[in-house]
């Protein structure tokens, strides 16, 4: 009798809720309507710094070191053993530490492809925009130069 009651109690409040999913936040505003000065771009780039500082996996932390680890030339003498999977070759996709490299590398990709719509939006013109889309251009470029760093060979 439990099992009926539970499977019925499931039923109804499954039906109960709403089947929409793609809804967007009540607060959230398109990249044109966002970025509207030149203040709010230079915010949306402190953003992208900051995105790039502050994860694990970031550049302000121990990232500067995976591609280095994944040479044959780094000798590793501390007893933590937190690089030595990536060293050893034994990190799986689903592993944290390369989930939260891709994420350290790609999140801040987005958000500087969205900053540009908002400077595009502003007009190259205003004055103080070119400069910070070449700020956003430059450190999209670094992300993307440290993602094929990090996932593929180099030439040699």
């Amino acid at each position: 009798m439990k099992k009926i009651l539970y499977i019925a109690l499931v039923g109804i409040l499954a039906l109960s809720t709403s089947c929409d999913f793609d809804l967007s936040p009540s607060t959230s505003l398109p990249t044109k309507e966002a970025i509207t000065s030149v203040d709010d771009l230079q915010m949306a780039v402190n953003g992208v710094y900051q995105m790039m500082s502050l994860d694990r996996g970031g550049h302000a932390s121990d990232y500067g070191l995976y591609a280095d680890c994944k040479g044959g030339d780094v000798r590793w003498i501390n007893t933590s053993g937190h690089i030595v999977p990536l060293m050893d070759y034994s990190v799986t996709e689903n592993d944290g530490l390369a989930i939260n490299i891709y994420f350290a590398i790609n999140e801040p990709i987005a958000f500087a492809n969205m900053a540009m719509e908002g400077a595009v939006a502003l007009g190259m013109e205003t004055p103080g925009v070119a400069e910070l889309y070449a700020e956003l251009r430059a450190a999209r470029a670094m992300l993307h130069f440290d993602a094929a760093r990090l996932y593929s060979r180099m030439p040699t």
